[in-house]
């Protein structure tokens, strides 16, 4: 029979370990308090768009908009717009700014995609694209997220499905870095439910870049 308790008593342990040996990374409350700052204020001005990680090689372009009744741009991207996020503001450590962020935005030198194909060359400018500096992959180790990100289906949703996604998949609240030896593990819910018991915790007293 399937024992719940002893299972998450072993993940428990294993997250445990995972820290006492460097394995899994978080952001520090300090990196973290300064994004979200500024991500709030990002969502909150509506003329400033949201990325929607959702995207295929044929019709859901990676750079293009999404056109929603709110009339609020949406652009689809793959996950490295979390990874710029990471790098910048926690690896690189530089301080979150609106202005900049704003500029950014306007000039189009986040990036969004890598690895694209032709149609999304003609969408996305150079900086969207040439990712290669902006990814996380630095001493093995992967970026994960805690809650889940996914958008369900093809389905209409309201702005605030888009705007929660978005927190989502941009917050440093819900991002971390672990081996990509058992990166397989920041995949399964029962573990993150330990990693989101653990979290305010140990990077209180910690933190941990």
């Amino acid at each position: 029979m399937w024992d719940n308790k002893r299972v998450n008593k072993k993940l428990d342990e294993l997250f445990g370990l995972f820290l006492r040996e460097g394995l899994i990374k978080f952001p520090s409350p300090e990196q973290i308090d300064a994004w979200e700052n500024v991500l709030d204020k990002w969502i909150e001005d509506p003329s400033l768009p949201l990325f929607v990680r959702q995207f295929d090689k044929n019709e859901k372009l990676r750079g293009s908009e999404i056109g929603h009744t709110s009339n609020r741009i949406l652009i689809r991207t793959d996950n490295t717009p979390a990874h710029w996020v990471y790098k910048k503001y926690v690896v690189a450590g530089e301080k979150p700014s609106l202005k900049t962020l704003k500029l950014e935005l306007k000039n189009r030198t986040i990036p969004l995609a890598m690895v694209i194909n032709k149609k999304e060359a003609l969408i996305l400018n150079k900086p969207e694209y040439d990712s290669r500096n902006h990814r996380m992959g630095q001493d093995d180790m992967k970026l994960a997220h805690i809650e889940r990100v996914k958008l369900p289906g093809n389905k209409d949703l309201p702005l605030s499905e888009y705007i929660n996604h978005h927190k989502r998949f941009l917050s440093l609240k819900n991002m971390y870095l672990i081996k990509q030896s058992y990166a397989g593990i920041a995949e399964v819910k029962s573990f993150n439910d330990i990693v989101i018991k653990h979290r305010s915790q140990f990077i209180i007293k910690n933190g941990n870049n």
